[in-house]
């Protein structure tokens, strides 16, 4: 079953609880959202999964929803959807502020390239609306629409202000918020020559494990920066598969890896970096690393469970240390050194 005019909105790998549709049969909404499609087909019962721009589902009783005679639709819970997003940028908004001297004041004045700000582009206005000049970077980059951005940032200013974030709907629905944002439509390796030197910030949240060259991603961030500029990157260096079993792409060979990044972008489970390595790179290309912390720790066992499976299996990761595993997520502060340092080689 397709939802093409929902494309957008759908779950997809690394965000299987994205979409706010609420599949229904006879009217009565079926319960279980999100499902695995595995588990749809083996199970039924009336899950159902959203996935990109397709519907998967089994009717209530695991009847043939094509012959049982019932009547399904689909309805989107905007508020809901509206809700999750605002919640996380606002959250990324906090966060970044936390690291920037002066907070909010620190921004006015600024301008700020945020990589992969992603589909509900929070983050990128609430900037704006403290006074900075945004530059979104990202492949598939959304436009301002006035019947999607206009109720979206009524919930947006609510869940800024749960997170002491003071910026009212007003700002950030304004013409002078809308005209300091602007949208480029490229990769993180590939930050285009216009944008060269422009950036005094550079945030990114849960964009740097996708890359697929992480040398070149440095190499074009420090383009990209002013002598001096900060920044500020949230990485989740966990397999996209499973969080709860989140060193499991560890063990894969490099064929297996790469068979297992089927997508729309490679390496959409994560291109197994480490916290230890990521900062290595990032200070052999000319960054001054302030802070690289542990933002979410693995769970101690099974770390050293994993690390006694990786010892025997066929991955390139035999030899590596346990420290490197014991990030979930990290959070880089950076500065970026005088000079014109690159990256020599990718690792």
């Amino acid at each position: 079953m397709t939802a093409a005019g929902l494309f957008g909105i759908g779950d997809f790998p690394g965000s299987n609880r994205h979409s706010p549709v609420q599949l229904s049969e006879d009217g009565r909404p079926l319960q279980t959202s999100h499902a695995g499609h595995d588990d749809i087909r083996a199970k039924g019962n009336g899950r159902y999964s959203h996935w990109q721009s397709w519907f998967w589902f089994a009717a209530s009783d695991n009847s043939n929803p094509n012959t049982n005679g019932r009547r399904y639709g689909a309805r989107v819970n905007w508020d809901g959807f509206f809700t999750q997003h605002a919640r996380l940028a606002a959250i990324h908004v906090r966060q970044y502020l936390a690291h920037i001297p002066n907070g909010g004041e620190g921004v006015t004045g600024r301008t700020i390239l945020e990589l992969g700000p992603g589909s509900g582009t929070g983050t990128l206005y609430a900037f704006a609306a403290l006074g900075a000049r945004v530059i979104g970077l990202d492949p598939y980059p959304q436009k301002w629409s006035q019947d999607w951005h206009i109720p979206y940032m009524q919930v947006l200013a609510r869940e800024l202000a749960r997170e002491g974030v003071l910026i009212n709907e007003e700002a950030l629905c304004s013409d002078d918020t809308r005209e300091c944002v602007s949208l480029t439509h490229a990769s993180v390796e590939k930050i285009p020559e216009f944008l060269h030197g422009q950036a005094d910030i550079i945030l990114s949240t849960a964009v740097l494990e996708h890359v697929e060259d992480m040398a070149a991603t440095v190499a074009a961030l420090a383009k990209a920066s002013k002598p001096g500029a900060l920044g500020i990157h949230i990485v989740d260096f966990r397999d996209h598969r499973d969080a709860s079993r989140p060193l499991e792409y560890m063990l894969l060979d490099d064929e297996a890896f790469e068979a297992e990044n089927k997508g729309y972008y490679r390496y959409v489970i994560g291109n197994r970096q480490t916290l230890p390595r990521l900062k290595a790179l990032l200070e052999r290309g000319g960054f001054h690393v302030v802070a690289a912390e542990t933002f979410l720790a693995n769970d101690g066992a099974y770390v050293n469970d994993i690390l006694a499976r990786i010892r025997t299996s066929r991955t390139r990761f035999r030899d590596i240390a346990r420290p490197e595993l014991e990030v979930g997520i990290g959070t880089f502060v950076l500065t970026r050194a005088p000079g014109d340092r690159t990256v020599a080689a990718n690792d």
